[in-house]
């Protein structure tokens, strides 16, 4: 890293050097995840792999999901186009759907700048969008936690950052994970 004038926590490998990480990588996928039916490997930043991740497998471990649900969601990723789920799931959906529910919360922050996660006010205007998305995208038929904890943290982050992009991020990432973990689970990549 001296010769870039010195970055912190980084270093540089000579040409052996980035051989022999090149294979301790590459035999660490073959035995880890390729020789291994039960994993599949994914490439993914640091936030979805601490919350939407566990937030989505504790969802489906503990029932969250209801029967109708969980089949509407196997019909719709078995018979719709991939383009047409990529549309749906990671650009129409995130970005009306925060826009309707985590826009409130955005609207109160323009007229109290000052606002913060600390305050309980806030804490009740990103819950009461967030339940009623986290119903209305369960069809009525009770409460999918994974997708209020999600609204929580979508509501969090807007309060955080002062913008809807965040909110969409985080959005497009829980729902890009759902979509290769239905993928793979219903149509086999």
């Amino acid at each position: 890293s001296e010769i870039y004038g010195g970055l912190a926590n980084s270093w540089d490998y000579g040409p052996l050097g980035v051989e022999l990480k090149n294979n301790i990588k590459q035999r660490w996928w073959q035995k880890f995840v390729q020789q291994r039916d039960d994993v599949v490997g994914i490439a993914a930043a640091l936030i979805i792999v601490l919350v939407a991740i566990p937030i989505d497998v504790f969802s489906k471990l503990v029932g969250w999901q209801n029967a109708a649900e969980l089949k509407a969601l196997e019909d719709a990723i078995k018979t719709t186009p991939i383009k047409d789920l990529i549309y749906q799931l990671l650009i129409l959906a995130p970005l009306i759907q925060e826009f309707l529910y985590r826009g409130p919360v955005r609207l109160l922050i323009f007229f109290f700048p000052n606002l913060s996660t600390k305050n309980l006010i806030t804490w009740i205007v990103i819950l009461i969008p967030t339940y009623y998305w986290a119903v209305q995208d369960s069809g009525g038929h009770g409460l999918p936690l994974d997708a209020l904890f999600m609204g929580m943290i979508a509501g969090w982050a807007v309060v955080e950052t002062k913008s809807l992009e965040s909110a969409i991020a985080i959005h497009i990432t829980y729902n890009l994970i759902s979509l290769i973990g239905a993928l793979i689970k219903y149509r086999l990549l």
